[in-house]
């Protein structure tokens, strides 16, 4: 819409130059009067007692409907919605602005008002008249189609355009009436136009002469035979008994399942085996007589707690040296101190600092043991002797593997093989800690490492507390430390203790627990991650009940400077029935309540 206004700034510029020619013009001969002070001769003047009031004057919109510029077809600009359309409170005499609500921008004079755009409850052209022509206005919906009775539905349909659109979801009836019980042309009535409707039924009378009731087909086509009461079925009390009470030729109709019948099943537990149709003509539960070891309450009976006879293993992997599968730089050390001490040593050496080679693992069983649903301890007795002058590099680890893959991985992982899923206490020296770019620290550390599979050079290290804090800072008795003008040897010790969940208590009993010594203080506790968002990472069920492991430990020296030889001597805490410890020399590691 254009500016009624443009016309009346042109004549205020004629004015002003018609001025300035008649003052040029007239000279002395014609003095200018000014009465009003406005710098306009009263000759020009349309108004020489208000000197608001002048050609050339700007033209404003003010209460009073002021003249400013002399021009009467002007009436100011105002415009405070911006639509191009000047506010009708500004006036001139007769002449005022063309819209009607300056503080909405779809409304003027010669607006559209109507469809498609002006269905909006406005009155868009301020003609007086709201929404001429619109059906509907905005996206206002409506309840559409015939009827919703029987399968029928309403649909609904959305207004655009000021139109309403189509109807959507409605269901219409359909042509014919079927046989389904269903009043399928939703006229109120169900199967209507058959001889009877599916699942009536009334009285009727037997050969007999006994009071009966027959029900019609399921085609809708007739009636059924005549039944009486003594008919066999739930209703009937005492018909569930193998016999053909009705005389009809069939034996316990109307029942789940004839009674004594079996037919085969499969538990629960994904145990094969049979169901029988017990009392009442119902078939019973699938379960079997007694337990299997499969972590699952098969027979249904008090839960787990008959399983633990079964659950419980004493001695389970024994490790010697040379039972174990020696990758990379280990190898079985065999030691005859007979003449001094009247017995021959063995031990497993991970890592040699002497011959070059900076990784090695002793595997010391391969996906043979299995977690049960008790505790599970390790108790490792680790030598390291460090012959060098500067600060020792490298460290070793317990890795927990429950996937196939590589039997080691690289120096700087203490020969961890992060490609598996599982868990891996490491032990490291003060050169660096297993970690993206192998930051330097202070102090030897014992971390938990989950092993995600993934391949990469590092797993995540779990968190004990608060957001960072990864691990246990080694106390001074157990540090490998240089520089050492000679050979230092120290014992570094771990007794580590692995909860799954119990599947008798719901929730999370999953725990690691790390010490130096079994009873001894404990160093750190691991547990389930409760806060994702407190930047803690949490245990996630890593080793679930009944997982099979395969379980090594790894040593790596990143650097020659830094090497360390890394001996492991072996053992393992066995358990009585109920989980009584007692030591075994010659080998390692044991289970609580495992199948054998």
């Amino acid at each position: 819409m254009g500016s009624p206004d443009a016309g009346a700034l042109d004549s205020g510029v004629d004015a002003l130059l018609a001025i300035a020619d008649a003052g040029v013009d007239l000279g002395v001969d014609a003095p200018c009067v000014d009465l009003d002070g406005d710098a306009v001769c009263a000759t020009f003047d349309c108004d020489d007692d208000d000197a608001r009031r002048f050609p050339g004057n700007a033209e404003i919109c003010d209460a009073e409907a002021l003249d400013e510029d002399c021009n009467p077809t002007t009436f100011g600009t105002l415009d405070a919605d911006g639509d191009g359309a000047i506010a009708n409170a500004c006036c001139n005499g007769d002449a005022c602005g063309l819209d009607c609500d300056d503080s909405n921008a779809s409304i003027g004079v010669g607006f559209v008002d109507g469809p498609p755009v002006g269905c909006d409850l406005l009155d868009n052209d301020c003609d007086g008249v709201v929404d001429p022509g619109c059906a509907c206005v905005g996206s206002e919906a409506r309840a559409c189609g015939a009827t919703d009775v029987g399968v029928c539905a309403f649909g609904r349909a959305t207004c655009a355009s000021g139109a309403w659109g189509s109807c959507l979801g409605a269901v219409s009836a359909g042509p014919t009436e079927r046989c389904n019980g269903l009043d399928d042309d939703c006229d109120g009535a169900s199967d209507e136009g058959y001889p009877c409707a599916l699942g009536q039924s009334r009285g009727c009378d037997t050969p007999s002469g006994a009071r009966g009731v027959q029900v019609c087909d399921a085609d809708c086509t007739r009636y059924g035979p005549c039944a009486t009461a003594a008919d066999e079925g739930p209703t009937v009390p005492g018909t569930c008994n193998g016999d053909d009470d009705d005389g009809d030729g069939a034996v316990d109709e109307n029942f789940d399942c004839r009674l004594g019948v079996r037919e085969p099943c499969t538990t629960r537990c994904g145990v094969s085996s049979e169901r029988s149709c017990a009392d009442g003509c119902r078939w019973g539960s699938c379960e079997i007589n007694g337990e299997v070891c499969n972590f699952c309450d098969d027979n249904g009976v008090g839960g787990l707690l008959d399983e633990v006879v079964l659950a419980t293993s004493v001695n389970l992997d024994q490790w010697e040296c040379g039972m174990g599968r020696v990758v990379g730089a280990a190898e079985c050390e065999v030691v005859d101190r007979s003449s001094s001490f009247g017995v021959v040593e063995e031990f497993t050496r991970v890592v040699r600092a002497s011959d070059g080679r900076n990784t090695g693992a002793v595997w010391l069983s391969d996906a043979t043991a299995q977690v049960g649903w008790g505790a599970v301890d390790f108790q490792l007795d680790v030598t390291s002797r460090y012959c060098g002058t500067g600060s020792p590099d490298g460290g070793w680890a317990l890795v927990l593997s429950r996937t196939s893959g590589s039997d080691r991985g690289t120096a700087d992982a203490r020969g961890v093989p992060y490609d598996r899923s599982g868990l891996a206490v490491v032990w490291g020296y003060s050169a660096r800690v297993p970690g993206p770019g192998g930051a330097r620290a202070p102090e030897d550390r014992v971390e938990v490492v989950r092993l995600d599979g993934s391949g990469g050079a590092f797993g995540r290290a779990l968190g004990t507390g608060g957001a960072g804090d990864s691990g246990v800072i080694v106390p001074i008795g157990y540090r490998l430390s240089g520089p050492a003008a000679t050979c230092t040897s120290v014992r570094q010790p771990l007794f580590i203790t692995y909860v799954p969940d119990d599947p008798l208590v719901g929730g999370s009993q999953e725990r690691l627990d790390v010490r130096f010594e079994r009873g001894g203080t404990l160093l750190a506790r691991y547990l389930p991650d409760i806060d994702p968002g407190d930047g803690v990472v949490g245990l996630e069920d890593d080793l679930p009940s009944g997982t099979r492991l395969s379980i090594a430990i790894t040593a790596g020296n990143p650097s020659v400077g830094g090497a360390v030889d890394v001996d492991v001597k072996m053992w393992t805490l066995a358990f009585g029935s109920f989980g009584a410890m007692t030591r075994i020399d010659n080998s390692f590691a044991s289970r609580a309540r495992v199948c054998p």
